[in-house]
Formats: C-alpha cells, sequence, structure tokens
C-alpha cells in the first residue's frame, strides 16, 4: 500500500491529478490504522508472554520496521499534498526537474520492491546491503542538492521542493529499513 501511495504522489504530479493525489491523502488513513493495529499486537505480544531474546529482539525489529513503513506513508501524503497546491495554483515545475525526481525514485523502488517487500524471504549478503545503502544516501543527497537550488533560484518553487524534500525522507526511510535487515555474516547468531 505505501509504495503506490509514493508512486501514484509522483503520478498526480506528472499527470497533475489532484484525485489521484486525495486518493493517495485517504491511503494514508489507512496505513495510520494498520501501523497501529499491528504495533497494538506487538505491544500486547510483549506484554503478556514470557519471549525468548531472539523472539523479542523480532518483534523490536518488526515494530521499528513498521515505524519506517508508516513514515514513507506520511512522507507519500505530504507530496501528495504539494502536487495538489502546485496544480491549484498552476504551478508547473521544469519537466528535467520532475524527470529527475523520477528517476531518483525509481531507484528507491527497486531496493523497496526487490529487498525491503522480501525481507522476510531471505538474509542479505553484507556487501549488497551496504550498496544498497549507498544507494538510498546518493539519492537523498541528489534530491536535496536539487531541492536547495531551486529553492535559492525562485521562491515560487515552494511547493516543488517541499514535493522533493518528502521524497529524499523516503530514501532514508528505505536505508532506515535496510539497516534492520538480517545479514548473512550474522543472520545465524540473531535470528536462528
Amino acid at each position: 500500500m505505501v509504495r503506490s501511495m509514493y508512486i501514484d504522489a509522483l503520478n498526480s504530479l506528472e499527470s497533475r491529478d489532484v484525485e489521484l493525489a486525495k486518493v493517495v491523502i485517504l491511503r494514508d488513513r489507512d496505513v495510520n490504522r494498520l501501523y497501529f493495529y499491528i504495533t497494538r499486537v506487538i505491544r500486547k505480544k510483549v506484554l503478556t508472554q514470557i519471549l525468548e531474546p531472539k523472539t523479542l529482539l523480532k518483534l523490536v525489529d518488526s515494530r521499528m520496521l513498521i515505524r519506517f513503513i508508516e513514515e514513507i506513508g506520511d512522507e507519500a501524503k505530504n507530496a501528495a499534498v504539494a502536487s495538489i497546491e502546485m496544480v491549484s495554483k498552476s504551478l508547473e515545475p521544469d519537466p528535467r526537474y520532475v524527470e529527475t525526481v523520477k528517476n531518483r525514485i525509481n531507484d528507491i523502488d527497486e531496493i523497496y520492491k526487490n529487498i525491503v517487500m522480501k525481507a522476510h524471504e531471505r538474509s542479505i549478503d553484507i556487501a549488497e546491503l551496504r550498496h544498497l545503502m549507498k544507494i538510498c544516501s546518493t539519492v537523498r543527497d541528489s534530491l536535496k542538492h536539487m531541492r536547495i537550488r531551486l529553492a535559492e533560484k525562485n521562491p515560487n518553487f515552494y511547493w516543488f521542493t517541499e514535493f522533493i524534500k518528502s521524497y529524499e525522507n523516503i530514501a532514508m526511510d528505505v536505508y532506515d529499513i535496510l539497516s534492520l535487515l538480517p545479514f548473512e555474516l550474522t543472520s545465524a547468531m540473531i535470528y536462528e
């Protein structure tokens, strides 16, 4: 659900589709409800059962994981709000900038759909994990530099810079999720 939100927020800007952006905002409510439900389930398990340390660690990591995913939903909602503002004010960012944001988000999306959504299936090689975390940092830095340049260039870019900032934050949320993944060197010690 969260993945579709950040993709649809970007699509709403590209297609200037306010209704699609509004749907992203509505989906955030569902994500928040799921987040609070899962949090309550984890809390109940911790409070009502005697747990082995490895099980407790899995629950703590799961709690952190769902928090980062929920934050991605919040950032996608923020991007959708910025998209609505730009369309309603007839502000059209340079298509080259939009294309740059889209390319950076595609980099993050590849990581999200191929690693994060399949995190439960396998552990990840430490070298691959470091490489993916570097991509997240690079995407964040690239978007941040573009956002700062645009803000200095023209104050009318405010909503577009807010849009970009949401995707910077999504890149770092994916980075934080990656930091929770078990990697092959220690996964046997931690999770087995």
